[in-house]
């Protein structure tokens, strides 16, 4: 038996999280101490880091190699499902083919293997679990918009030409509001 470690992190967490550093060792931490509390050595830790936030696990270099090396009777360790997954059919896609290849997939945030059959989550335990996973994909899509919206179009300086396009009158706001807005140039 193979205990492999897994991380990754996104594009977005790169640029702008100050703690991201941190989050990754409490991450660490909390992989090792699972696995020692089970008698388990982690073999080897991987992070994929700066990934899309949307780019499936066997889509990262460390993911695919991990997914093509392991074997019947390894175990695949995650701190949280959202550094292994993006979405929820992801996870589940997961899930049944790491159960398939005989492969355990243990995840500290719900401190039991994900593949076994015995291994059940209450609807609340669930639903839980996966709101914090798509919270966090709609977190990272709000990210994505202002992190292009302040990216290099966002340094374009206004030219007179474009501020000659402002219109003149303000008779289509008229026609649309009940308020009078003033255009001043």
């Amino acid at each position: 038996m193979t205990v492999y470690a897994y991380s990754r992190t996104t594009q977005l967490e790169e640029v702008e999280d100050a703690t991201l550093a941190s989050a990754l060792e409490t991450d660490a931490l909390a992989m090792q101490t699972y696995g020692l509390a089970r008698g388990w050595f982690i073999s080897q830790s991987l992070i994929d880091r700066g990934c899309r936030w949307d780019q499936s696990l066997d889509d990262r270099p460390h993911g695919a190699a991990l997914l093509a090396k392991m074997k019947e009777g390894d175990v695949l360790l995650c701190a949280q499902i959202q550094r292994l997954c993006s979405s929820s059919a992801e996870v589940s896609a997961l899930i049944k083919s790491l159960h398939e290849r005989g492969i355990a997939l243990h995840c500290c945030e719900v401190g039991a293997d994900l593949t076994d059959a015995a291994t059940t989550l209450t609807f609340s335990e669930a639903s839980t679990l996966f709101a914090a996973l798509e919270s966090r994909r709609s977190a990272e899509r709000i990210k994505g918009v202002f992190w292009v919206a302040a990216g290099p179009l966002a340094s374009v300086s206004t030219t007179t030409a474009s501020l000659s396009r402002i219109p003149r009158s303000n008779e289509r706001c008229k026609k649309y509001s009940s308020s009078s807005v003033r255009v001043s140039r």
